[in-house]
């Protein structure tokens, strides 16, 4: 047999958005639209891995000088997308320090729903904007959190927090309304289980605004783990943001969630926007999640279907602590670093070498394939075109696959994944089968083969 192995020359690992030549009233022009496969994310004509970065205070606690300095590390580290929320999220989040709010708030902590905040809609929009016009980042705007809505799990925490309909619907109105021209991706809905008759017709509700009021800006949703989000729900939204998830018994939602989206019907991008957070405490378990276990999360949802990018968080950026605050949910989510030291957790160079191989490959337009040992352990997987012209093989371990197919007419390279180097993996033919292997990796691997043109 034949194979050509490929040893990749150096490459530098940086999808950062380039700066974007201004229009005459400042703005960046650039506009992202799906795919015309349904596969994936595009701006400017061309191919946008979606690696999104989880910045959820960035609204209501992060000081403009702090913002721009998140986004430029951001951008260098290779992240193209950052998700934030409008609404704080009251039980989640860093306490005693200065912070906004979109409504007037009352010394019992409750909110004076008669009195929005005049200039924090305002506020929220040149953040989206130096976002997107300084650095050509794109900013998924959470408009609803589940907290505000009655009958959610987060409305039975902090039931004060329930925004009377009429509250809620002047709401969305006064952000989309101030974004629409800036075309963010609007996030109708945060951490929400949809298992609320009431809510769910909320946020049917808000679609409805975002499509009437910002035609051009695409809308998803942001869900709990283990969602069950109404078809026609689903059937309203451009593209698919799930997440699989911080607690140790709902690891195997990272391909599951990812091959249930991916298989409807028409195609639309699906995203992991929430694998387990860098060094967030394992819910459910003992310890905290590392850098290894964020990057397999990833990589198998990416390849389960999940192709057009990933979610990454670091605890301690996602609620912006600092040493003056204090995190309220510490004993469910572990105390968390400063958003300082955070900011260099050594994940962000796996998502960074994620995103540049989703790219090159163009992994997006793969489906989940099947192969012996997937039955065994389900956390190796497979992924392959509909023209059989690539194939993708993640191995959470070094460990033999075999498969009924013969390599001769492809090119195969392959990633040492926590080494982030590239080396040439075995291959050896018997019978109709091909035995791959990536031999003397410590940890985990990706295999691509992609036919000779």
């Amino acid at each position: 047999m034949s194979v050509t192995l490929v040893y990749p020359e150096p490459v530098q690992i940086r999808i950062g958005a380039k700066h974007a030549p201004l229009t005459e009233d400042g703005m960046n022009p650039l506009s992202i639209n799906i795919t015309a496969s349904g596969t994936g994310i595009e701006r400017d004509g061309a191919f946008l891995p979606l690696l999104i970065d989880t910045n959820w205070a960035a609204f209501s606690d992060v000081p403009e000088g702090e913002w721009r300095l998140y986004l430029r590390l951001r951008r260098r580290q290779g992240f193209t997308a950052v998700i934030v929320t409008v609404l704080p999220i009251v039980h989640d989040r860093t306490e005693g320090r200065e912070s906004r709010y979109p409504f007037a708030r009352r010394p019992d902590g409750t909110f004076d729903w008669a009195t929005p905040e005049a200039d924090y809609v305002g506020h929220v929009r040149r953040y989206v904007e130096i976002a997107r016009r300084e650095f050509g980042l794109e900013v998924f705007v959470t408009v609803l959190w589940n907290n505000y809505l009655p009958g959610t799990w987060g409305s039975r925490l902090e039931p004060y927090v329930v925004m009377p309909a009429d509250v809620r619907r002047a709401h969305v109105e006064r952000v989309v309304d101030a974004l629409a021209d800036l075309e963010p991706v609007f996030v109708v809905s945060g951490d929400d289980g949809f298992d609320s008759a009431e809510a769910n017709d909320a946020y049917r509700e808000t679609i409805a605004t975002m499509r009437e009021r910002a035609p051009d800006a695409l809308v998803t949703t942001h869900g709990a783990p283990a969602a069950q989000i109404p078809d026609d729900i689903l059937d309203r939204l451009d593209l698919y943001l799930f997440q699989s998830g911080h607690n140790v018994a709902q690891q195997a939602l990272a391909w599951e969630t990812a091959e249930r989206l991916a298989a409807r019907t028409p195609r639309k991008p699906v995203v992991n926007v929430e694998p387990p957070y860098e060094r967030h405490g394992m819910v459910g378990g003992s310890g905290r999640w590392s850098s290894s276990d964020v990057r397999r999360a990833s990589w198998a949802g990416v390849l389960a279907g999940a192709g057009a990018g990933v979610g990454y968080a670091a605890h301690g950026v996602w609620m912006w602590s600092t040493a003056e605050g204090r995190f309220l949910f510490a004993h469910g989510s572990q105390e968390p670093a400063t958003w300082v030291e955070a900011m260099t957790f050594p994940g962000v160079h796996d998502i960074a070498l994620l995103g540049y191989l989703i790219r090159t490959h163009r992994l997006d337009r793969t489906t989940p394939g099947s192969h012996p040992l997937a039955e065994i352990d389900p956390r190796f997987r497979l992924a392959v075109t509909a023209d059989d012209s690539l194939l993708a093989l993640y191995f959470p371990y070094d460990r033999p696959v075999e498969l009924a197919r013969d390599f001769a007419d492809y090119v195969v390279s392959a990633w040492d994944l926590a080494a982030r180097a590239p080396f040439v993996p075995e291959l050896i033919r018997e019978g109709k089968a091909t035995h791959l292997r990536p031999a003397g990796v410590a940890e985990d691997a990706l295999i691509v083969a992609e036919r000779r043109r």
